[in-house]
């Protein structure tokens, strides 16, 4: 009997005879001869042979994957793949094709460029996107994310763009990147898009486009099967037979609850008031001290626990939490834990740096306005702080401001090339963001500077 399992679902979606299963639902099955790079799950986890195994007999599990040195554990966190060939566009949007899988999952299925996720969960999407100008029109390129649950209504995913500035065609290529966090259910679907803001052709280099999906939470298998039951244990002397009743008799290895202590019948015919001196009972538990009207002080270190071996409770960590409860009880809550991610937004002038002024570029050679910037995406359940910054001169000195909605945050970061601080970083004391706010920089001060110079504001994400 082959330990083969197929989900309801694909029993309903198509009919299925005999071995006609999806071999990435598999499970191990001793019986069956494996070669090198087959895979199977086994007890929720997913496996590979490293060497070629032969199967035995029905119910012979020593060459299971946990046992035989003839498998490794497959760790599915990464998934990413690239294109196989260049594409050329303009500004009529093109699918771009990734093809070419560098990490394989059975979790993900990989078609025409369009990624179909198996299963639910919270990911991590890694884009990077390079193209090259094929002409001497100078001209703007993006890559965005496009999402559907169908595989046939797509929506554009906003605030997703990796924005390129594509010179002449001589003058090299250029790559932008972007992350996304996004929870999907199983079937959902998403894909990239290419397209320039103009008529000019624009190629999609090869090696310079990746797109990498990281497992964010991991989502629930295929249940195992249940176990043998255990053997019936030896039955017990004590019949225990709750609350003491002075209407019936008891016999010997009974036991009873009366004013809060417990004890057992030493002899048949037992009529006998329960006590700590009755002769035809014994002690079993005797009841604690009353905690009615104690005041429990809880607080993260030193909570004081009276009537206890310990007189003193730490809550270490900052996911337990405690209240008091009220007569005496103290409520303790382990809290989850929770993902969070960081990210860095950066600009850059290829010139030398002015004084009291934007002139810093997000990606597409273009200088912002006082009140323009880079859109912040926060998506739902996260909230997005920024952590830090940083600054990279060529040469000279320079202090360089973070502005957020066109207004001065009195957060900068400030680099002096000859003192031997090139690429100073900053800690920015946490200032949140919110969805929309847009994001920019100003030059304070600069002298000596030259091309090229960078600026780096680090952001956090964390789950709510």
């Amino acid at each position: 009997m082959a330990r083969t399992r197929i989900k309801a679902k694909d029993i309903l979606d198509r009919t299925l005879t005999g071995a006609s299963f999806d071999e990435s639902l598999s499970f191990y099955d001793e019986t069956k001869d494996y070669s090198i790079g087959d895979r199977t799950q086994w007890h929720g986890v997913w496996w590979e042979a490293i060497n070629n195994i032969t199967g035995t007999s029905e119910g012979d599990l020593s060459n299971a994957p946990d046992i035989s040195s003839d498998w490794k554990m497959v760790k599915n966190l990464l998934w990413s793949a690239y294109p196989s060939a260049a594409q050329t566009f303009n500004d009529v949007a093109v699918t771009l094709e990734f093809d070419s899988e560098r990490e394989s999952n059975p979790g993900i299925t990989l078609n025409t460029g369009e990624i179909t996720f198996n299963s639910g969960g919270d990911f991590l999407i890694a884009l990077e996107y390079t193209a090259v100008n094929t002409s001497t029109t100078r001209m703007t390129s993006k890559a965005y994310f496009e999402f559907s649950t169908d595989g046939t209504n797509w929506e554009v995913l906003n605030n997703t763009e990796a924005w390129s500035y594509n010179r002449e065609s001589n003058q090299g290529r250029n790559t932008a990147s972007i992350s996304l966090p996004i929870t999907v259910n199983s079937g959902d679907m998403i894909r990239v898009k290419m397209q320039s803001n103009g008529s000019t052709n624009i190629t999609n280099v090869i090696e310079g486009c990746n797109i990498s999906i990281y497992a964010q939470t991991g989502s629930q298998g295929i249940p195992g099967e249940q176990g043998p039951q255990g053997l019936t244990g030896a039955p017990g002397d004590i019949i225990w037979t709750g609350p003491w009743d002075s209407t019936r008799t008891y016999n010997e290895n009974e036991a009873v609850e009366y004013l809060g202590s417990s004890y057992v019948s030493t002899s048949n015919s037992n009529t006998e008031t329960p006590s700590d001196t009755a002769s035809n009972w014994d002690l079993v538990a005797s009841k604690g001290n009353d905690g009615s009207g104690t005041t429990i002080n809880i607080a993260d270190e030193g909570s004081t626990i009276p009537n206890t071996p310990h007189g003193t409770l730490n809550f270490k960590g900052e996911y337990v939490e405690a209240t008091d409860a009220g007569s005496g009880t103290a409520d303790i809550t382990i809290l989850p834990t929770k993902q969070s991610y960081s990210i860095a937004i950066w600009a850059e002038e290829n010139a030398s740096l002015g004084n009291d002024t934007f002139e810093w570029a997000f990606g597409n050679g273009a200088n912002t306005s006082a009140n323009n910037g880079i859109s912040i995406f926060v998506p739902s359940g996260y909230s997005c702080e920024v952590v830090g910054m940083s600054l990279n001169l060529n040469a000279g000195q320079a202090e360089v401001e973070l502005y957020i909605n066109g207004a001065s945050v009195s957060r900068s970061v400030s680099g002096d090339v000859n003192a031997g601080n090139k690429s100073p970083a900053v800690d920015v004391n946490s200032l949140p963001l919110n969805n929309g706010d847009r994001l920019n920089f100003k030059t304070v001060t600069a002298s000596n500077t030259s091309a090229p110079n960078t600026v780096c504001a680090w952001l956090k994400y964390t789950e709510l």
